[in-house]
């Protein structure tokens, strides 16, 4: 993994790092939230070496921080289809030729929003356990379970949320969290029990959302309550999706809404799989697809 920094034209910074060989296949990696561009490492903390995988299947990742988050800086006009504009300067930076996304959880409307503002750009869209709908929805958003909480007090006490994220950002945990007060599913828990590797998922994405501060996780979280700019429907780019039927952080709605509203989808429903899980237990597969072409 390299780490690097693009200045943008309007003065930020945004940051993003590469995963395998940069000579190999180019992938765009949207994190999840509140993430970074360190994301991809989580698979090391569970025991699957990425790089390993990536020279198997000869591809690199380009994971890009968003505003706020990581070593991108914070905007108070970022919006999830302005985060498109962004990676577009960023291509053009890198050189880099039509190629296919990969996005995790709250990667989801950003990754449709550059698909549909820069078709010309992403030639296949995968998505793993990714938000499809507005949370302003609330035949979505009040099926959640504890992201309900994360994400509501974020959109009405979000001076409470960044205190709780600023406590994560200097704690270590030592003792095992609690399955039932994060609602997490079985196989989600048997990921997250043991405290070392809690701690090492908690620093990639968590904690390096929140070097800074936590006003951009906080701002993203409350921009998923706005309508997305584009529709579903009027997506022509071929898209992939994993979910697992244990998920109980993106929840079925998500997906079914892809698997009804995309004009080119196809749907990988994994049975007993959560939403930390299928992204660790089927990863491979994902980058064997991509691979495929």
């Amino acid at each position: 993994m390299t780490e690097h920094t693009l200045p943008l034209p309007d003065g930020r910074t945004l940051g993003y790092a590469r995963f395998g060989d940069e000579n190999a296949q180019a992938v765009l990696y949207f994190h999840g939230t509140p993430s970074s561009r360190l994301e991809p490492v989580i698979m090391d903390v569970f025991g699957k070496p990425l790089e390993a995988l990536l020279q198997r299947y000869k591809l690199q990742l380009i994971s890009i921080d968003r505003p706020g988050m990581g070593q991108s800086t914070f905007s108070k006009a970022h919006t999830i289809d302005s985060f498109a504009s962004d990676v577009k300067i960023l291509m053009q930076a890198l050189h880099l030729q039509p190629c296919a996304l990969l996005c995790w959880s709250g990667g989801g409307p950003y990754a449709l929003a550059m698909a549909y503002h820069y078709p010309h750009l992403i030639t296949r869209l995968f998505i793993v356990a990714g938000f499809s709908a507005s949370f302003g929805d609330k035949e979505v958003f009040e099926k959640m379970s504890w992201n309900k909480m994360y994400f509501n007090t974020a959109r009405k006490m979000p001076l409470a949320l960044e205190a709780s994220l600023a406590l994560i950002k200097h704690q270590e945990i030592k003792t095992p969290i609690h399955q039932h007060l994060y609602d997490l599913s079985n196989v989600d828990y048997f990921f997250l029990k043991n405290v070392d590797q809690l701690n090492g998922f908690l620093q990639y994405t968590i904690k390096e959302a929140c070097r800074d501060s936590a006003d951009g996780p906080v701002q993203e979280a409350q921009l998923y309550f706005q309508p997305f700019a584009y529709s579903l429907r009027a997506l022509e780019t071929p898209v992939h999706f994993w979910w697992g039927t244990e998920d109980n952080m993106v929840i079925y709605e998500h997906a079914k809404r892809l698997e009804k509203d995309l004009p080119h989808v196809t749907p990988h429903y994994k049975p007993g799989e959560g939403h930390l899980s299928i992204y660790i237990n089927y990863m491979e597969e994902v980058l064997h697809t991509i691979a495929a072409g």
